[in-house]
């Protein structure tokens, strides 16, 4: 839930605040992640099976990790990452 409220506040008080604002104007792509990404935490709470919980919570926890072992830019996945060819 944290995450969640300081995702949405970052476009407005954020130290890059000028940097997101151009990266998100320049690719309608980025605003789809940025959404996904801050609304994601909230959906285990609208979800009432236990399964699906933990799935989700599965989800979140590999998408932490791949984040913070910088995964996504050695796969070239991140934005602003050269493309391979």
């Amino acid at each position: 839930m944290a995450n969640t409220i300081g995702n949405l506040f970052l476009p407005l008080v954020g130290p890059d605040r000028d940097t997101f604002l151009a990266l998100v104007s320049a690719n309608p792509g980025m605003t789809l992640v940025f959404l996904v990404v801050t609304l994601f935490p909230l959906v285990p709470i609208l979800v009432r099976n236990r399964r699906i919980n933990a799935i989700l919570l599965l989800v979140m926890i590999a998408w932490y990790l791949a984040g913070g072992l910088d995964l996504f830019i050695l796969l070239g996945l991140a934005p602003g990452t050269p493309e391979t060819v």
